[in-house]
């Protein structure tokens, strides 16, 4: 039997199985959970890129340092919220990985929402740079570009950038 280019050359990608409680939030429906005073944590996992702004009551938690380890810490200190939101710059890499560790990690007996911010703070800054007032928390425009795309992801931060965003999110700890 003769096979196709495609099924010779088919490779096979692992699953990745997605507890049902892992949602995606849109930046509005997480803006209104924000202003009803819901239970939530925010988490920000970004690194460098987290110089330019973050939403106001975000943990500051890179993945990039270790953060599967931190997971218990997280749930120790920040256990009492109902709901837990991860993000990063797009939601597609970094936050959805650190949604999975933290539920990989979590108790049987919990019954927290997790969700990933769908698009990332990127699409947080799309949708309320123009009214960023109780939005954006340390916001500095010289990150952003006229089209409100992190100035991180358009040209390579120098080595003093990284090293005052990394100061710079010292001091927010």
């Amino acid at each position: 039997m003769d096979t196709t280019h495609h099924e010779k050359c088919a490779i096979s990608i692992p699953k990745i199985p997605i507890p049902n409680n892992f949602q995606k939030i849109t930046p509005e429906a997480l803006a209104e959970l924000l202003e009803k005073n819901a239970s939530v944590l925010l988490v920000d996992v970004r690194g460098p890129d987290y110089v330019g702004g973050h939403i106001p009551g975000a943990v500051n938690i890179p993945y990039s340092e270790g953060f599967e380890a931190k997971c218990p810490d997280l749930r120790k200190d920040h256990g009492n919220k109902d709901n837990v939101v991860f993000y990063c710059m797009y939601g597609q890499l970094r936050s959805p990985s650190a949604a999975l560790d933290y539920l990989k990690s979590a108790d049987e007996t919990e019954a927290k929402k997790v969700f990933v911010l769908l698009d990332g703070f990127n699409k947080w800054m799309q949708t309320f740079h123009d009214s960023m007032d109780g939005k954006i928390e340390g916001f500095d425009k010289s990150q952003w570009s006229d089209s409100w795309e992190h100035v991180h992801d358009i040209v390579p931060l120098s080595a003093k950038q990284v090293h005052s965003a990394h100061s710079a999110h010292s001091a927010h700890k």
